[in-house]
């Protein structure tokens, strides 16, 4: 029993040895100097090249650049490198011409480490942190510009005024909209009254034209019943023997056709 117990107490020692060499083996140690270093050239670069030189280089492509990259020992990607180039000249617009910084301090993170410096700028501090890997390979520059209370509260306000004037703005407009629908029924009834209009005017040529035709129907009737009168006037005149001055025929009427049977 005693055997067994000193081989269990055994295995578990040597299974903390290995562990223990295990984790030294696979923990990361970082040169803090060569990443200082790397962080003082893309710097350097920024703040001495102008941005015409910084467009060539743009336009070359990557794959120029990174032949460069790979001759001065820089251990940045193309793609980064231009980031790392588009932070910087947004910070000096925001912050001005640089004029130095302080020391590095160096963070490790679970997927890498940061590099972080104060810079002193034109118009105010900003807080520099670049952000490497774990094969120490730089990925990205962040700028955080540091305002002052006054700074903040102001721009605060700024938003506050913009955000509040483009509700207002947005208010007139919708309220000056709403009030344009009160023209509506006007117009409506505008259009309603000429379309009216426009028929009225239409039945009237309609009926003016009916009348018409019914004057010179009637008229034309007329012409022939004088005609008729006198035909028939004349015919008796000359039955009876006597002027057809003397027969006066008040009335005409049309009889009935007969049937007349074979």
């Amino acid at each position: 029993m005693k055997k067994k117990i000193k081989m269990l107490l055994g295995l578990l020692a040597l299974l903390l040895v290995v562990t223990g060499c295990s984790q030294k083996e696979t923990a990361v140690t970082y040169n803090e100097e060569d990443l200082e270093k790397v962080a003082e050239v893309l710097i350097n670069y920024c703040k001495g090249t102008d941005a015409q030189s910084k467009a060539q280089m743009k336009k070359a492509g990557e794959f120029a650049l990174q032949l460069q990259l790979v001759q001065a020992q820089l251990p940045v990607e193309p793609r980064n490198f231009f980031g790392v180039v588009d932070s910087w000249d947004q910070a000096v617009k925001e912050c001005g011409s640089y004029e130095g910084h302080g020391d590095f301090s160096l963070e490790e993170k679970n997927d890498g480490i940061r590099l972080v410096t104060t810079a002193q700028f034109e118009k105010r501090e900003a807080e520099l942190v670049f952000e490497f890997n774990q094969e120490e390979y730089l990925e990205s520059l962040t700028v955080n510009a540091q305002y002052s209370t006054g700074e903040i509260l102001k721009k605060a306000g700024m938003n506050t005024v913009l955000g509040m004037g483009t509700v207002f703005l947005v208010l007139i407009f919708i309220s000056a909209l709403i009030s344009l629908f009160r023209f509506i029924p006007l117009l409506e009834a505008k259009r309603k009254k000429r379309r009216d209009l426009h028929k009225a005017e239409k039945a009237e040529e309609t009926a003016k034209d009916g009348g018409e035709k019914v004057l010179s129907q009637t008229s034309a009737d007329s012409q022939e019943d004088s005609q008729l009168v006198a035909v028939i006037a004349a015919a008796i005149a000359a039955a009876e023997d006597r002027p057809a001055d003397g027969i006066v025929i008040r009335s005409i009427r049309r009889r009935p056709a007969n049937n007349w049977k074979k």
